[in-house]
């Protein structure tokens, strides 16, 4: 299921045979409210196993796609049988099925790009901020030889509150299996986004952190995919289109971990 801002004037035709918009803005707050539900169970049920496997001789990785299927403990709030199908699932979640795998094999970066003014005005003009922030980025990383990192991100438009407009950014993460790799996928953002972003601001502007560093609890791991999509769906006339962003490679890693919680 996609996120994409909506809009009266998005439909054509017959006043009388446009879908009332509070609907569809009630819908979308349902599935952001079962969103959270849905990945507060995963979270509640790895902390049961945590709390029943914890060995301070060995590390452990409560939220791992293995430990869903091991059923060591109780019956889980959701058995693997009543877990959503693929299809179904949101942008959302899979932008947190995909963190979860980066963070449990300790190859995820979270990483939030600035976008030069001089750039953002003429695109801004043109209309096509996302497809040019896109094509540049595309190209960057091939240049750099990452052009396969799995990578997700979101355009955002307004603030922490969600309550005033700001400056047009990403929010963000990528996989690598290498630090090396990181310090390449920034190099590709500060080359496609801000070239002409000078030395003492490049840690202001452009900003690769490796989430595992970070001594995140994992309770919290839910906490970086939701904030990068809380505004996926309101609108801005300065994005007119979707704003949210998973490469092919990421939509993989994704599945595949899906795809073992479901035990299928």
């Amino acid at each position: 299921m996609k996120i994409s801002a909506i809009q009266l004037r998005d439909f054509s035709g017959a006043r009388r045979r446009k879908p009332l918009m509070n609907r569809l803005k009630s819908a979308r707050l349902r599935h952001a409210e079962a969103d959270r539900q849905l990945v507060g169970d995963l979270m509640d049920d790895a902390l049961r196993r945590y709390r029943i496997h914890w060995n301070p001789r060995h590390a452990y990785r409560p939220m791992s796609v293995w430990n869903e299927t091991s059923h060591h403990c109780d019956l889980p709030l959701i058995p693997a049988t009543k877990l959503p199908r693929w299809r179904d699932l949101t942008e959302t979640v899979k932008l947190f099925v995909g963190w979860d795998a980066g963070m449990e094999f300790e190859q995820a970066f979270a990483f939030t790009a600035h976008i030069d003014p001089d750039l953002l005005a003429k695109w801004e003009g043109e209309g096509a901020i996302q497809r040019n922030v896109e094509q540049r980025l595309r190209r960057a990383m091939r240049v750099n030889g990452i052009r396969d990192l799995p990578l997700g991100y979101v355009f955002e438009s307004r603030s922490a509150s969600g309550k005033s407009r700001s400056r047009i950014h990403l929010h963000g993460y990528v996989l690598c299996e290498d630090p090396l790799l990181a310090t390449r996928f920034k190099v590709a953002l500060e080359k496609a986004l801000y070239p002409s972003l000078k030395r003492s601001r490049r840690t202001r502007e452009i900003e690769v952190k490796r989430a595992n560093r970070e001594k995140v609890r994992f309770l919290r791991r839910g906490a970086w995919p939701f904030y990068i999509a809380k505004n996926a769906g309101s609108y801005d006339s300065r994005l007119p289109k979707r704003r949210v962003y998973i490469s092919e490679s990421l939509t993989d890693i994704a599945r595949l971990a899906w795809t073992v919680r479901r035990e299928e």
